[in-house]
């Protein structure tokens, strides 16, 4: 005999005016962004993922153009237990140092990557010539950009871009 029970899934975004338009220097969004589930006052990043994982559940933060997003998706039985981690995530982000200078390390192989693709190459050219060179529309990083991003930069882009009075939120599910 076969049941088919359905469990109510649900999504938590958190949008934060904190996407390249507003950040001080190229890059900085993105590493904030990237870096944001990296590690708490009480968590570090191993348990961070593991606690979403015992959980089921999916937390991952993006940034765009304009807006940085932290979606949570979830069983809606265990927001409840996963709640206080996304505060924590939100208020209390270390930015590891370690963290940081193996995200900058990945980031450079993988844009010496894409440089190979003619996709990459082809957007960047014309968002470029849209823009120019220097506007925050602009597709793609280039690595004296990622290696002229510093932890202080994060730290206080976070401070002033990632602040819930800012935030819009939507949940649905």
């Amino acid at each position: 005999c076969l049941y088919n029970f359905n469990q109510p899934v649900l999504k938590l975004e958190i949008v934060f005016n904190a996407g390249k338009w507003y950040e001080p220097a190229p890059g900085i969004s993105y590493f904030t962004s990237k870096l944001l589930l990296e590690g708490t006052r009480n968590y570090s990043a191993k348990q961070i993922a593991d606690m979403i994982a015992y959980y089921g559940a999916s937390l991952e933060c993006n940034q765009g153009f304009d807006r940085a997003t932290l979606t949570l998706y979830c069983l809606a039985k265990h927001l409840v237990n996963l709640l206080p981690l996304l505060k924590e995530v939100i208020t209390q982000p270390t930015f590891p140092e370690n963290e940081f200078t193996l995200l900058k390390k990945r980031t450079l192989q993988n844009i010496s990557i894409e440089k190979q693709k003619n996709t990459y190459l082809a957007t960047k050219l014309l968002t470029e010539s849209i823009f120019s060179n220097n506007h925050p529309y602009v597709a793609g990083l280039d690595e004296a950009v990622i290696e002229n991003v510093s932890l202080a930069q994060i730290k206080e882009f976070f401070r002033t871009n990632f602040s819930i009075a800012g935030t819009e939120i939507f949940f649905s599910g």
